[in-house]
């Protein structure tokens, strides 16, 4: 499970491993950025500009459609990075329902960027700007698609 198992990125694919005994199995799955399903039964991650889901239990990979470093939430659904048809932002989809809905979006220059982490209750952001070195923003939200800025941590180097 999810808990007492990470999965990384290694040279030819993924590889879970176990937290308990630093075990570890190779995943024939190659992406960035796997997020664990808050079951652990299945990960999603990013490539070549698309999400995709890797199931466990069938050993197979499934795409959800474009975008970029996706995470998992509490609650199951996948949010990611897109250019849908309310503009490019956050958006979010239940896997296996077939539609993205609009999550909002902090602000589209810092959300582009590759790192940013959710945390796992959705409604704090904390984004790498790049601006000057590490600009870190928390940002809270979303009410309405609407996030608020909350704090910024000056990390230049």
């Amino acid at each position: 499970t999810a808990n007492d198992t990470t999965v990384v990125e290694g040279p030819d694919g993924f590889l879970l491993v176990r937290l308990v005994d630093k075990a570890w199995t190779e995943i024939d799955v190659k992406g960035t950025g796997p997020s664990f399903e808050p079951g652990g039964d299945r990960i999603v991650y990013g490539r070549d500009a698309a999400v995709y889901i890797y199931d466990f239990e069938d050993a197979a990979e499934h795409a959800l459609g474009d975008g970029m470093w996706p995470r998992y939430l509490d609650d199951g659904r996948v949010l990611a990075y897109k250019d849908g048809s309310d503009g490019p932002g956050l958006y979010s989809i239940t896997p296996g329902s077939g539609g993205w809905s609009y999550y909002g979006d902090p602000d589209p220059g810092a959300i582009g960027a590759p790192r940013w982490r959710l945390a796992p209750d959705g409604p704090r952001l904390l984004v790498d700007t790049g601006a000057g070195g590490s600009t870190l923003q928390a940002w809270s939200g979303p009410e309405e698609t609407d996030w608020r800025f909350d704090s910024e941590l000056d990390c230049g180097y």
